[in-house]
């Protein structure tokens, strides 16, 4: 449930429009201050306004657009690797559950064993309640594992749906500020002095 509230709070930052969306723009370092400001009143943690902050620095501070799309690649890396960090503690609970199945098990077993053996009961009548502590035994590991199976799914369900809002940001930022960079040689070269093109 927590996941999932960040993974939507996430995909909701791409409909904000911090960055243009028309077939046309073409921005200069001066046209991404508006941009940073308006990334930087998004949200403090989310990953697209961070992301964007990040590129529009480095943007300003290099001019050049192959580094931009390298902090870009290196950012799409590190919150990949941060939210596989997430699913740490719910990969051990989906390892344990089945664990404990087993274990479960195997104390059913040594127990139904250790009652057979004990002659509390006469021989005519051990199969039965033997059966019976044996099948107990046999069920926690059968329910260890559909615990196990339901929680690997919603866990891949989730983490799927994470990573797809993560490649759409990094599609968002490359199609709508990375190839939309105009490095200072690009203007000289075209003659234009305006900070956007259209």
């Amino acid at each position: 449930w927590t996941r999932r509230r960040a993974w939507k709070a996430e995909g909701l930052l791409q409909g904000e429009a911090l960055l243009p969306e028309d077939e046309h723009t073409l921005l200069t370092s001066e046209d991404l201050k508006s941009i940073y400001r308006r990334a930087r009143g998004a949200s403090s943690s989310g990953a697209l306004p961070i992301m964007i902050q990040r590129m529009v620095m480095e943007f300003r501070k290099s001019q050049s657009v192959t580094r931009v799309n390298n902090l870009l690649d290196s950012s799409l890396e590190l919150y990949q690797h941060k939210l596989d960090l997430h699913y740490t503690l719910l990969r051990y609970i989906v390892w344990l559950i089945p664990a404990l199945g087993f274990l479960g098990t195997v104390i059913g077993i040594a127990g139904a064993m250790g009652f057979a053996g004990s002659g509390a009961v006469e021989l005519d009548n051990l199969l039965e309640p033997t059966t019976q502590k044996l099948a107990v035994a046999f069920y926690t590991t059968w329910l260890g594992l559909m615990f196990s199976a339901v929680l690997v799914l919603g866990m891949s369900v989730m983490q799927a749906a994470e990573e797809k809002v993560l490649n759409d940001n990094g599609n968002y930022c490359l199609d709508n500020l990375v190839i939309r960079l105009l490095e200072p040689k690009h203007l000289k070269e075209a003659g234009r002095p305006s900070a956007q093109a259209t």
